[in-house]
């Protein structure tokens, strides 16, 4: 079949035209449906703006499909890549990071380094620092306890001073003691003649109230244990002899007052102590060179610091309590061996006496930089300096380093077996005290007696012999120490980037 279309007709067919003119030939011939195709083509002209949004619509629905296609590969690669940097920071988020803070063990911290962490860190460290100073002033307070030099000692050693200081360091130390030993209420045993005397008036009581021996006669002088027979008064009225009773009687009489005499005194004091048993020396020092005068000096006022430290912790762990009821009886002595004299002394590392001469540090002196210091006295103290532990000096492993000094002395107390742990602990409790040898022989209460020491009746009791080390900080020593202990020892005696302290210029 031929089908042509006569578009010139069907364009230029005017309105009211004659079916046949609808210029659609089909084989030759006009078609039928000729009609209802020029009614279309009448309605999409009439239509234009409705055919053309359809079109474009269909249109659109087309491109949107493509397009759609399109965007969804794009999304699919940007999810993609998002996943990729998602699983990236969940691999950064199951890291650690190690942060190591002065002063604390290192932390692992999950997580990567943020700004917010840095600051976290920063104000901790910040925090630390003010904590380590704070501790550092708790420190020097606890070991210094508000003291000062019974005497000023920065005395040039040229000064006209050093020949009158021994003196005057002799009566302030005698000061020194003698309020300590007030203040832990120390006594003696009453003295053998003081007993005598008042065993001598129990005995003449005894013999006047059973009338033996004449009026007036003398009484003898009897002690306990003596037999009485040998003490009896002179013959006379009465009975010129006591029977066995009475001799025993009056034997009773006497031990019972000489016990009492003990027991008075000790329940009248809190310690058994006295100057010497603490190490003080009596006698003006005698060294004539003026370094080697005020490095005794300076020993005997290191010895009374050692020494009340050991009081005060006998008060602390006895309260108010008499010596029988105590728990510290008796400080039998003290024996300090890095800071005795000639003779004797541990001399390692320490203000012992020795053969070294003034001017050249001891082992363990020194220790630091000395750059830019004087040579003779060595660098400033340092309070961040690494303290290491020397074992093969100490058990406690302290030496004397550029911080602090260290003292070793060994102490023989009668304690009340029982607390024994109790005094430990009060030495430690007083100051930087480190027990490292301890020694327990039990004590003979009749032994005891003997000697005038009345311990009480209830609980048993132990000669205890510790030796001690204590430290001792130089930020507040070293403004204090004479020129020629900072040589002794290689220090300057001034705290690093610090003010000098009281008394710390030489005069």
């Amino acid at each position: 079949m031929n089908l042509k279309i006569d578009l010139k007709g069907l364009l230029g067919k005017k309105k009211g035209a004659a079916p046949e003119a609808d210029g659609i030939v089909i084989d030759g011939e006009k078609s039928a449906g000729s009609v209802k195709a020029k009614q279309i083509l009448v309605w999409v002209k009439s239509h234009a703006l409705v055919v053309t949004l359809a079109v474009v619509s269909i249109g659109a629905l087309v491109s949107a499909y493509l397009f759609s296609s399109d965007l969804a590969a794009g999304n699919q690669k940007s999810a993609t890549e998002v996943a990729q940097h998602l699983e990236s920071l969940r691999a950064l988020e199951r890291s650690s990071v190690t942060i190591t803070i002065p002063g604390n063990a290192p932390v692992q911290v999950s997580g990567v380094v943020s700004k917010k962490l840095v600051e976290e860190v920063r104000t901790r460290m910040s925090t630390g620092e003010e904590k380590q100073q704070n501790v550092m002033a708790l420190a020097v307070a606890h070991n210094s306890h508000g003291r000062s030099s019974a005497l000023p000692l920065r005395i040039d050693v040229k000064s006209p001073k050093v020949q009158q200081v021994q003196f005057e360091m002799l009566s302030a130390l005698t000061k020194e003691y003698d309020a300590l030993l007030a203040r832990c209420r120390a006594t003696l045993p009453p003295s053998e003649d003081d007993v005598r005397t008042e065993l001598r008036r129990t005995k003449a009581r005894f013999l006047q109230m059973n009338q033996v021996g004449q009026p007036g006669g003398q009484a003898g002088g009897q002690v306990a244990g003596q037999p009485a027979g040998q003490a009896s008064a002179g013959g006379g009225q009465g009975k010129s002899a006591l029977d066995p009773a009475l001799q025993e009687q009056l034997r009773s009489e006497l031990q019972a007052r000489r016990l009492g005499e003990y027991s008075k005194a000790a329940s009248e004091g809190g310690l058994y102590c006295s100057a010497a048993a603490l190490g003080f020396d009596s006698k003006p020092a005698s060294e004539d060179k003026p370094e080697a005068r005020l490095l005794e000096l300076w020993r005997r006022q290191m010895k009374f610091w050692v020494a009340e430290d050991v009081v005060e912790a006998c008060m602390a762990v006895n309260g108010d309590k008499s010596i029988p009821e105590a728990t510290v009886k008796r400080i039998v002595g003290i024996n300090f061996l890095t800071l005795a004299g000639s003779g004797g002394g541990d001399q390692d590392g320490s203000l012992a006496e020795s053969a070294l001469p003034v001017e050249q540090p001891l082992e363990g002196a020194g220790q630091g930089d000395a750059s830019g210091q004087d040579a003779s006295t060595g660098p400033a103290i340092d309070p961040q300096a690494p303290v290491t532990r020397n074992y093969e000096k100490s058990l406690s492993g302290w030496a004397t380093n550029q911080l602090f000094d260290v003292h070793t002395a060994v102490v023989r107390c009668v304690v009340e077996t029982s607390k024994i742990p109790a005094f430990m602990n009060a030495l430690a409790k007083r100051n930087f005290v480190v027990v490292t040898d301890v020694r327990v022989t039990p004590v003979d209460p009749f032994a005891a007696i003997a000697e005038g020491y009345y311990y009480g009746a209830k609980e048993p009791v132990s000669l205890v012999t510790l030796t001690i080390d204590s430290a001792w900080l130089r930020q507040w020593t070293g403004p204090l120490m004479p020129d020629p202990v900072r040589k002794q020892l290689g220090t300057s005696g001034t705290v690093q980037g610090g003010e000098t302290g009281p008394d710390g210029g030489a005069g």
